[in-house]
């Protein structure tokens, strides 16, 4: 995943897509985005949608701040774990 990169409108044609298909099927919820993104990859900082822009994640959360998404001794341990339960 590269630089952070806008290459379409944003929510692009694949996540404007994918939201006519949530909203079809999937009841609206208090947690609902509000911004149409579907994210396909993350890794570190960067997130990548579905239309292949790439955006600096400023709102990771907890649970991957301080590690980054996708790190790969995370995900080790998780495999690990998981492969015991």
């Amino acid at each position: 995943m590269g630089a952070i990169s806008i290459l379409t409108d944003l929510p692009g044609p694949r996540s404007r897509a994918l939201l006519e298909e949530r909203r079809r099927w999937v009841p609206a919820g208090v947690a609902e985005a509000k911004h149409g993104i579907f994210f396909e990859r993350a890794a570190g900082a960067r997130l990548m949608d579905v239309d292949g822009n790439v955006f600096l994640d400023f709102a990771g959360g907890i649970g991957c701040l301080n590690a980054g998404h996708s790190n790969p001794r995370v995900l080790e341990r998780a495999r690990s774990q998981m492969d015991l339960l």
